[in-house]
C-alpha cells in the first residue's frame, strides 16, 4: 500500500483549494440581466443615420413615423458591475445621427448590445456596424456599407447600393438598386444585382453563391471556384471561356468587371426577374 507523507496532504488540500477558487473567479455566470434603452429622436436636421455596436444584432426598418425610434437591449450574466461598463451614446454629427455603444476604458466586456431602429423616409442609412452579430435591413434608403465580424447580413428592400462583409456568416440581398460589394470567409451568398457602379467582388471562402444578374447590366464577368461547379441559367456570356472551375465573358456591352470567387462551393449565376 503507498503512503502519503503530511507535507504532500498538505500540498494536496493548497492545490484543491486554488482549483476552486479559481473555478469561482472563472465561471461567475449568474441569472441573465438586462438594461433598456428606449428613445425617440426628430429628423428636422438629420438626413443619415451611422450606427455603431459590440456583441449583439442590429435591425433596421422603414415606417411611416418622422422619428428614429431606437429601442436596444443590454444583456449579460456577470451582474450589474458589467452591465454598466457599456454606454450607449446617441449624438449629432453635422447632418448625421450617430448611435454608438463604449465600453469603459475601452475593455473587452461579457455584455451583448442588441439595437432595433425604426427609420422614416426622409432618413438614410449611411453604416451599420457590429463585432458578433447579425445586421438586418429592410425598407430604408441610402447607399449602406454593413460590417459584422460574426454573423449574417440580410438586406431586403434597399433604396440605394449595399456593401457588405462578415467573416462568419450568410450575405442576402434581395431587391436593391444595385450592389457595390459582398464578402464573407465563412458562408453562402444569395445576392440580386440589378444594377452596379464600379467594379463588383462578390466572395466567400467556404459555401456557395448564388447570383441573378439584370440582363441590362453591361460588364466583364470572371466566376472561379477551386472546390465546385459553375452553372448559369438565362445568361448569355459573349466571348466566353467555359470550365467546370472558372468561367469567363462578357455581359452585354462589357464594362466594368464583376468577380465571384468561392475556394470551396457551387457557383450559380441566373438572370435576375424583374
Amino acid at each position: 500500500m503507498k503512503k502519503y507523507t503530511k507535507p504532500s496532504i498538505a500540498l494536496c488540500c493548497v492545490v484543491f483549494v486554488l482549483l476552486l477558487s479559481g473555478c469561482t473567479e472563472l465561471n461567475p455566470l449568474g441569472p441573465e440581466i438586462t438594461d433598456y434603452f428606449i428613445e425617440e429622436y426628430q429628423t428636422d436636421n438629420i438626413s443619415q443615420l451611422r450606427v455603431s455596436t459590440v456583441n449583439g444584432q442590429v435591425e433596421l426598418y422603414g415606417w411611416n413615423g418622422s422619428t428614429i425610434a431606437v429601442n436596444a437591449v443590454k444583456r449579460t450574466r456577470r451582474g450589474q458591475e458589467e452591465l454598466d461598463k457599456v454606454t450607449i451614446s446617441v449624438t449629432e454629427e453635422d447632418d448625421t445621427l450617430v448611435i454608438e455603444t463604449f465600453t469603459v476604458s475601452g475593455a473587452s466586456t461579457w455584455v451583448s448590445v442588441d439595437m432595433n431602429i425604426k427609420i422614416p423616409s426622409s432618413v438614410t442609412v449611411d453604416q451599420v456596424e457590429t463585432t458578433n452579430g447579425a445586421i438586418q435591413l429592410s425598407k430604408v434608403r441610402g447607399d449602406a456599407h454593413l460590417v459584422t465580424s460574426n454573423g449574417a447580413i440580410v438586406v431586403k428592400d434597399l433604396e440605394g447600393y449595399v456593401s457588405a462583409s462578415t467573416s462568419n456568416g450568410r450575405i442576402t440581398v434581395e431587391n436593391t438598386t444595385g450592389v457595390a460589394y459582398l464578402e464573407t470567409s465563412n458562408g453562402g451568398i444569395t445576392a440580386e444585382v440589378a444594377a452596379i457602379l464600379d467594379d463588383l467582388d462578390i466572395m466567400t471562402s467556404n459555401g456557395y453563391i448564388i447570383v441573378s444578374l439584370s440582363e441590362d447590366i453591361n460588364a466583364e464577368v470572371a466566376l472561379e471556384t477551386s472546390n465546385g461547379r459553375i452553372s448559369l441559367s438565362g445568361i448569355t456570356l459573349t466571348n466566353a471561356t467555359y470550365d467546370d472551375n472558372y468561367t469567363t465573358g462578357t455581359l452585354g456591352e462589357g464594362g466594368p468587371t464583376i468577380t465571384i470567387d468561392t475556394s470551396n462551393g457551387n457557383i450559380t449565376v441566373n438572370k435576375l426577374e424583374e
